[in-house]
């Protein structure tokens, strides 16, 4: 693949994780309003349902906490992926650039070195 083609797939990857983070809370503000109009009929059936309700409901938090906290360490990793292939490709880009510079200089030089031959010859 290439790095274009890399990092677009990266980056659509990533818009999806946070799309799917954005869904994630939206379904628990939904499941939050459910709880509290469940809370409400608990109260009027028992405190023992009340209890499992509650149990469940703190399992199921705690299963989408380590969900949520799953998806961004994994957005955190391609961030810094990118980042470390990015900076790669500043340095090559400035090593070439340097490389380029060492060329002109060692032309620049060579033709002062045959132009200063030349006249100490003709001389």
């Amino acid at each position: 693949m290439t790095r274009t083609r890399l990092r677009w797939w990266r980056r659509r990857k990533e818009e999806a994780m946070e799309e799917a983070i954005e869904e994630e809370e939206d379904e628990e503000e939904v499941e939050e309003e459910e709880e509290e109009e469940e809370e409400e009929e608990e109260e009027e059936d028992g405190e023992e349902h009340e209890e499992e309700e509650e149990e469940e409901e703190e399992e199921e938090e705690k299963e989408t906490m380590e969900e949520k906290e799953a998806m961004e360490e994994e957005k955190e990793a391609m961030e810094e992926e990118e980042k470390e292939e990015e900076d790669e490709e500043e340095k090559e880009a400035m090593e070439e650039e340097e490389e380029e510079e060492e060329e002109e200089e060692e032309e620049e030089e060579h033709k002062r070195s045959t132009r200063g031959g030349l006249r100490w010859g003709s001389g």
